[in-house]
Protein backbone atom coordinates (compact mmCIF):
# COMPACT_ATOMS: atom_id res chain seq x y z
CA UNK A 1 0.00 0.00 0.00
CA UNK A 2 1.25 3.41 -0.49
CA UNK A 3 0.78 6.39 1.59
CA UNK A 4 2.27 9.00 -1.21
CA UNK A 5 5.27 11.14 -1.24
CA UNK A 6 7.79 8.65 -0.73
CA UNK A 7 6.05 7.06 2.12
CA UNK A 8 5.60 3.42 1.96
CA UNK A 9 3.07 1.66 4.01
CA UNK A 10 3.09 -2.02 4.22
CA UNK A 11 1.27 -5.09 5.68
CA UNK A 12 2.67 -8.61 6.31
CA UNK A 13 6.02 -9.19 4.99
CA UNK A 14 6.72 -5.87 3.15
CA UNK A 15 8.72 -3.24 5.05
CA UNK A 16 7.41 0.48 5.14
CA UNK A 17 9.60 3.18 4.69
CA UNK A 18 10.51 6.92 3.45
CA UNK A 19 12.35 6.69 0.31
CA UNK A 20 13.32 9.79 -2.10
CA UNK A 21 12.94 12.52 0.33
CA UNK A 22 14.70 14.99 -1.80
CA UNK A 23 11.65 14.53 -4.64
CA UNK A 24 8.67 15.53 -2.21
CA UNK A 25 6.99 18.18 -3.27
CA UNK A 26 6.75 20.49 -6.85
CA UNK A 27 7.80 24.23 -6.89
CA UNK A 28 4.88 26.56 -6.67
CA UNK A 29 2.68 26.23 -10.43
CA UNK A 30 1.83 30.25 -10.01
CA UNK A 31 4.21 33.03 -10.77
CA UNK A 32 3.89 35.49 -7.99
CA UNK A 33 1.52 33.81 -6.10
CA UNK A 34 1.93 32.86 -2.14
CA UNK A 35 1.38 29.27 -0.88
CA UNK A 36 -1.47 30.64 0.73
CA UNK A 37 -2.68 32.23 -2.47
CA UNK A 38 -2.13 28.84 -4.13
CA UNK A 39 -3.68 27.24 -2.18
CA UNK A 40 -7.12 29.26 -2.14
CA UNK A 41 -7.22 29.62 -6.06
CA UNK A 42 -6.73 25.36 -5.78
CA UNK A 43 -9.64 25.16 -3.22
CA UNK A 44 -11.76 27.55 -5.43
CA UNK A 45 -11.29 25.33 -8.49
CA UNK A 46 -14.72 24.00 -10.09
CA UNK A 47 -14.28 20.74 -10.68
CA UNK A 48 -15.31 21.23 -14.28
CA UNK A 49 -12.47 20.14 -16.23
CA UNK A 50 -10.95 23.40 -14.77
CA UNK A 51 -7.11 23.56 -15.34
CA UNK A 52 -6.25 24.40 -11.76
CA UNK A 53 -8.40 21.37 -10.52
CA UNK A 54 -6.17 18.97 -12.63
CA UNK A 55 -3.13 20.58 -11.46
CA UNK A 56 -4.34 20.72 -7.66
CA UNK A 57 -4.18 16.98 -7.58
CA UNK A 58 -0.36 16.94 -8.40
CA UNK A 59 -0.15 19.09 -4.62
CA UNK A 60 -2.55 17.35 -2.57
CA UNK A 61 -1.28 16.32 0.71
CA UNK A 62 -2.53 14.18 3.48
CA UNK A 63 -6.20 13.20 1.32
CA UNK A 64 -6.06 9.64 3.50
CA UNK A 65 -9.91 9.70 4.68
CA UNK A 66 -11.57 10.03 8.02
CA UNK A 67 -8.23 10.84 9.56
CA UNK A 68 -7.31 13.75 7.77
CA UNK A 69 -11.53 14.99 5.94
CA UNK A 70 -11.46 18.31 8.30
CA UNK A 71 -8.22 19.41 6.19
CA UNK A 72 -7.92 20.81 2.65
CA UNK A 73 -3.64 20.44 2.42
CA UNK A 74 -1.38 21.13 -0.22
CA UNK A 75 2.83 20.26 -0.53
CA UNK A 76 4.77 22.53 -2.45
CA UNK A 77 9.12 22.86 -3.03
CA UNK A 78 11.18 25.52 -2.19
CA UNK A 79 14.80 24.95 -3.17
CA UNK A 80 15.17 22.23 -0.11
CA UNK A 81 12.57 23.32 2.14
CA UNK A 82 8.61 22.15 1.35
CA UNK A 83 6.19 24.75 2.46
CA UNK A 84 2.73 22.74 3.47
CA UNK A 85 -0.10 24.50 3.38
CA UNK A 86 -4.01 24.25 5.30
CA UNK A 87 -7.27 24.82 5.76
CA UNK A 88 -9.72 23.50 8.00
CA UNK A 89 -12.98 23.55 6.21
CA UNK A 90 -15.72 21.04 8.74
CA UNK A 91 -18.49 23.52 9.77
CA UNK A 92 -18.09 21.88 13.56
CA UNK A 93 -14.31 22.90 14.05
CA UNK A 94 -14.79 26.23 12.17
CA UNK A 95 -17.36 26.79 15.27
CA UNK A 96 -15.27 25.78 18.08
CA UNK A 97 -12.44 28.01 16.41
CA UNK A 98 -13.84 30.89 14.65
CA UNK A 99 -9.95 32.50 14.18
CA UNK A 100 -9.87 28.86 11.54
CA UNK A 101 -12.72 30.50 9.09
CA UNK A 102 -11.27 31.58 6.43
CA UNK A 103 -7.49 30.74 7.24
CA UNK A 104 -4.76 29.25 5.30
CA UNK A 105 -2.22 28.14 7.87
CA UNK A 106 1.62 27.60 6.21
CA UNK A 107 4.38 25.94 7.70
CA UNK A 108 7.79 25.52 6.03
CA UNK A 109 10.32 22.97 6.80
CA UNK A 110 13.09 21.54 5.44
CA UNK A 111 12.76 18.33 3.57
CA UNK A 112 15.08 15.99 5.23
CA UNK A 113 13.83 17.07 8.28
CA UNK A 114 9.99 16.56 7.02
CA UNK A 115 11.53 12.76 5.62
CA UNK A 116 12.71 12.16 9.45
CA UNK A 117 9.42 13.28 11.14
CA UNK A 118 7.64 10.96 8.25
CA UNK A 119 9.79 7.58 9.60
CA UNK A 120 9.30 8.02 13.08
CA UNK A 121 5.78 8.49 12.10
CA UNK A 122 5.76 4.86 10.47
CA UNK A 123 7.91 3.27 12.49
CA UNK A 124 5.80 4.24 15.62
CA UNK A 125 2.50 2.96 13.60
CA UNK A 126 3.93 0.19 12.23
CA UNK A 127 5.00 -0.90 15.82
CA UNK A 128 1.35 -0.20 16.91
CA UNK A 129 0.22 -2.36 14.26
CA UNK A 130 2.86 -4.78 14.28
CA UNK A 131 4.01 -4.12 10.81
CA UNK A 132 7.54 -4.51 9.92
CA UNK A 133 9.56 -1.43 9.53
CA UNK A 134 12.69 -1.19 7.94
CA UNK A 135 14.65 2.36 7.39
Amino acid sequence: MRCGFGVRCARGDEAATVSGWQYFGRTLPFTGLSPAATHLRFVAATGNDDEDELLREQFWFVRWGPTTDNVTAFLFRDGDELVLTFQFWREEQLLKHPGHVGAVFVVEIQAGEFAGILEDLVAILGRDQALPVTM
